[in-house]
């Protein structure tokens, strides 16, 4: 495979940050390449877990119809797709679409255009209604943002693949900038969440995390209950989560480098970097794999740590792919293809790109000697029709039935495993393969051809102009990570006077961002940058709370309006109290619905919501008349303290007719 070689100004090696070279050099890719796979399989299934609740939150049937929506819900400065998504068909259209996007840009097919709709789409759906979002959510957003003027395609992608089958060369470093960018972010979530965590006594004397276990009905797992009144482990694990927090930004961007020459030079290298940044993203791992294993906070410790490969070196990530070569156990296989056939050539070349784990040996069967070891019961001329492959074991498949036995050693190809198992697809999939492979060189040319759509136009551009337009890039780009970084400070954040001998030499300054400058302010918001990490800050939340709604049908009926018989097969409204394996997104909007204040349009339309689902399905039926709804809470004992008793506030009055 043709390849690229590193380029001169390389910053793989680079750990001063303090040189233009850190920042404006050149990065290998790999980590990049790994990284967009594994956020985008975790961005495809925080939006796959909204197909079960999508007609409720972003349909005009919904708790947030476009009516109100538009009128009083949203937001000021945003963007938003889905605006559009009323009916359901169009919201079902534009989902589908969605998921298609993220697929896209998951595997590295049309890398640019699908990391700018995925951001599009995606920021679109979580500003239908945001309040059925959380922090992950927060992080997917700002990511995809900063991941649209990433190199995506260059490693790992279908894009790299399709671009070597046709001849062309394998970038493998591109601008380190937008990836130091990317990790600041990921750094600053942690850096930000200890500054509104500091003011919070608990995160000092070790009991916030018992306070956090202590919500039963929103978050926590059976395992958090097992540790809820494990004194030592809520110490330990208050005070390791602030230290880990704190400590990754300066450990992953410490500048301890190895020095060549001198005294530093004889001592061990994992006293240097990359061990200080290693240190630093185990500590946030362990976080995240505590919090997964004892709290249900939706997918935010998943694509926390999928956002960490973008930090990893070069060699750690081929560790990896390696590792995971072990799942693909098959032995060496033989494909044998017509080399005459162009389209089977480009194939043939796809095949190759896609072989990370070196099982295949593709064979031109036009070349002398090349049907050799080939078993006497098949032909020259069945080997030019159709595909075949020769198993280490001696089979012959050929066909769909080559591709069937392909995916086992190339994991790319790993989903057609899967559609092998459907029973009686080989009668359908036979005959569809032997069409195509008969009208085979009618297809389009595989020769290689020259870059269209944008970067064609680009490419024609004078050198010295797309220098410009880079740098001119580049340089919003960095100031828009410190509009971020301001955005997200505390509302009241101050730097203290410098005091030295007893004079100030430098006096407080006001820092909030509400001193910010308002057209950054503003553009911020309006490019979905806008983010605050105040997670648990400055103390979790210390009372354990759920919604219950007590309502009257009109045949004087008491019913629970919440989670209650409907009678028309639905079920429940909502999940049950105490939430179970799997987060569901209910229990975010609850969460956010019974802190409301008084006359907040929101519950004002998810009082609607429920009038039209109960009074609507069973011809007959008793309508639902009125109901209320009361937050039912009971604030967390901390040690040696005794559980206060559950007691509950009227949070709406709601008449449905």
């Amino acid at each position: 495979m043709p390849t690229t070689s590193p380029p001169t100004q390389s910053a793989d090696r680079v750990y001063n940050l303090f040189v233009p070279r850190y920042w404006l050099g050149a990065l290998d890719l790999r980590p990049l390449g790994f990284m967009r796979l594994v956020f985008g399989a975790v961005l495809f299934w925080s939006i796959i877990d909204l197909s079960p609740v999508l007609f409720d939150f972003f349909s005009d049937s919904g708790v947030a119809p476009r009516s109100a929506l538009l009128g009083t819900l949203v937001r000021v400065n945003r963007f938003c797709l889905y605006d559009m998504a009323g009916p359901r068909w169009v919201l079902v259209a534009l989902y589908a679409i969605t998921l298609l996007s993220i697929l896209a840009f998951a595997i590295g097919w049309h890398s640019r255009l699908a990391a700018v709709t995925t951001f599009l789409l995606v920021c679109g759906i979580h500003e239908r209604n945001l309040m059925v979002f959380d922090g992950s959510d927060n992080v997917i957003r700002v990511m995809l943002f900063w991941m649209m003027f990433m190199p995506l395609g260059a490693r790992y992608s279908v894009d790299a693949v399709l671009k070597t089958a046709r001849g062309g060369r394998l970038v493998t470093h591109g601008p380190a900038l937008p990836m130091r960018l990317g990790q600041l972010q990921v750094a600053w979530v942690y850096l930000n969440t200890v500054i509104h965590k500091w003011p919070g006594a608990e995160w000092h004397n070790g009991t916030a995390l018992r306070i956090g276990l202590g919500l039963d009905h929103l978050f926590v797992r059976w395992a958090g209950h097992l540790m809820f009144n494990q004194r030592a482990f809520i110490w330990f694990g208050t005070h390791f989560t602030i230290v880990s927090e704190a400590a990754m930004l300066p450990l992953v961007f410490l500048p301890l480098w190895k020095p060549s020459s001198g005294p530093l030079s004889k001592w061990p290298a994992w006293l240097f970097q990359p061990s200080w940044k290693a240190l630093g993203l185990a500590g946030v791992t362990a976080l995240h794999l505590g919090i997964a294993v004892m709290m249900r906070v939706g997918n935010f410790s998943y694509i926390m740590i999928s956002t960490f490969f973008l930090f990893y070196e070069p060699e750690w990530i081929e560790a990896i792919v390696r590792a995971l070569g072990r799942l693909w156990s098959v032995g060496r296989m033989t494909v044998l293809y017509d080399g005459e056939c162009l389209v089977c050539t480009r194939v043939a070349n796809v095949l190759r790109g896609f072989d990370v784990y070196e099982k295949l040996q593709l064979v031109n069967v036009r070349e002398r000697d090349a049907l050799a070891g080939v078993p006497a019961g098949v032909s020259k001329a069945a080997l030019l029709e159709r595909i075949h492959v020769l198993g280490a074991d001696g089979s012959v498949r050929s066909g769909w039935a080559a591709w069937l036995g392909l995916s086992r050693g190339v994991p790319a190809l790993a989903p057609l495993r899967l559609l092998g198992l459907a029973p009686g697809l080989g009668s359908v999939a036979n005959p569809i393969y032997d069409k195509i492979a008969a009208h085979r060189r009618e297809l389009v040319d595989a020769r290689a051809t020259p870059p269209g759509g944008l970067q064609g136009w680009l490419a024609l551009l004078p050198q010295g102009l797309r220098e410009l337009a880079r740098n001119l890039t580049f340089a919003g780009l960095a100031f828009l990570m410190f509009g971020c970084m301001w955005f997200s400070l505390p509302d009241v954040a101050k730097i203290p006077a410098l005091r030295i001998g007893g004079r100030e030499l430098l006096p407080q300054y006001d820092v909030s961002p509400s001193r910010m400058w308002q057209p950054l302010h503003d553009g911020i918001q309006e490019l979905e940058l806008w983010q605050k990490w105040d997670m648990f800050s400055p103390k979790p939340l210390d009372h354990d709370v759920y919604l219950d709604g007590r309502g009257q049908l009109a045949d004087g009926t008491e019913v629970d309006v919440v989670r209650g018989d409907r009678g028309d097969g639905g079920g429940p409204l909502v999940p049950p109290v105490t939430p179970r394996f799997f987060f569901t997104r209910w229990t975010k909007y609850i969460n956010n619905i019974v802190y409301e204040g008084d006359n907040s349009p929101w519950t004002l339309e998810f009082g609607r919501f429920i009038c039209r689902r109960w009074n609507s399905g069973v011809p007959g039926r008793p309508q639902l008349k009125a109901f209320k709804l009361y937050r039912e809470e009971h604030q967390t004992p901390n040690f040696g303290e005794v559980s206060t008793p559950w007691h509950e506030q009227l949070i709406w009055d709601h008449h449905c007719f």
